[in-house]
């Protein structure tokens, strides 16, 4: 088994949501976290390994280009009692042909954790280096949040999550 982590720079969280106004985006590329896994001759994954893996993020480095936004967002998820997000992989099945996979794992957003499900596509960039892509839609009031509302204002609760996660091994072997 292999452990990866992150490339500085080459990852990246987006999140995308709408308001009644206009469409709502902000991004990171501040992410922390590991990848555990084998990979086969011809760089899949050889799930008869366990695989692992985690991604963590600040939520304070979500930024938007818009102050406003960014400031209403940190309070409204009160950064300083619930500072950061985890998402953990604990289970991938085989899906939709080689590098698709079926992805299990928890997600702790806001003092709640939440089990989910949706596709990951894994694949090996070079000997070393594996890319994890994922999106998913969460409702964040399912995380104890309740979205803004303010005269004509409103934000909608579904938020798109879309996931690049490059890692590169650390151990010696791939």
């Amino acid at each position: 088994m292999s452990r990866f982590e992150p490339v500085d720079g080459r990852s990246q969280l987006i999140l995308e949501g709408e308001s009644s106004i206009h469409p709502l985006h902000t991004a990171t590329n501040e992410l922390k976290g590991y990848f555990e896994a084998t990979l086969d001759a011809d760089g899949q994954l050889d799930l008869s390994v366990p695989v692992s893996g985690q991604v963590e993020m600040l939520v304070e480095s979500m930024k938007s280009n818009n102050a406003l936004i960014d400031r209403e967002m940190q309070k409204r998820l009160n950064t300083r009692r619930y500072p950061r997000v985890v998402a953990e992989l604990l289970a991938l099945r085989q899906q939709n042909g080689p590098g698709h996979y079926l992805a299990a794992g928890d997600l702790t957003f806001h003092g709640v954790t939440r089990r989910l499900e949706d596709e990951l596509i894994v694949r090996q960039v070079d000997e070393r280096t594996v890319e994890i892509q994922g999106e998913i839609t969460i409702d964040v009031r399912n995380f104890n949040v309740d979205p803004p509302k303010l005269l004509i204002l409103r934000v909608y609760p579904e938020v798109k999550v879309n996931l690049r996660f490059v890692v590169a091994c650390v151990d010696g072997q791939s």
